[in-house]
Parts: C-alpha cells; structure tokens; sequence
C-alpha cells in the first residue's frame, strides 16, 4: 500500500464520522446497529479509495480480502478514534 493510499484511507475514515452522524441523526439509530453501519460504511469507503487507486476491480473487489479488509480496518478505526474523541462534543 502506497503512502497516498494509506492518507485517502485516513481522510475517508475522517469522512465517514459525520456521513454517520447525520444517519444517527436522521433516523435515531444507536448502540450495536450504529457500530455494524460504520463497519458497512467503512468496507464501503474503502471499496471506493481501492478502485480509485486501481487496487482493486469492481469485478474482483472479493479476489483479495486482504487488501479489502485491511483498508477498511484503517477506515473504521480512524473512524472510531475520531468519534470517540468528539462523541462527548455532539
């Protein structure tokens, strides 16, 4: 994984704490099924920065799951870490 790969990571993993902000907000969800959406989420940010940087292909996003699941565990903790220093702030 290249650097500016690992820094895309990072900023979806900043991206993705208000975009889960607003569905909590939107539609009350809190506790387990807010934590599995920022799972989903995160897989899907990932999916995305991964095809944007060619690697991976929409046909084979399952050929390697470590690639996938890498990227999306530094989306998701990013996440977490961000969330949990502001969650006291919202």
């Amino acid at each position: 994984m290249e650097m500016a790969q690992t820094v895309a990571l990072m900023l979806a993993g900043g991206i993705a704490v208000p975009l889960l902000q607003a569905i909590k907000k939107a539609l009350g969800w809190q506790g387990p099924v807010m934590l599995w959406l920022s799972f989903v989420a995160s897989i899907i940010l990932a999916v995305l920065v991964l095809l944007m940087f060619g690697q991976i292909s929409l046909a084979g996003i399952f050929a390697n799951p470590e690639i996938l699941f890498g990227a999306s565990g530094i989306v998701m903790t990013l996440a977490q870490l961000i969330y949990g220093s502001i969650k006291d702030k919202l």
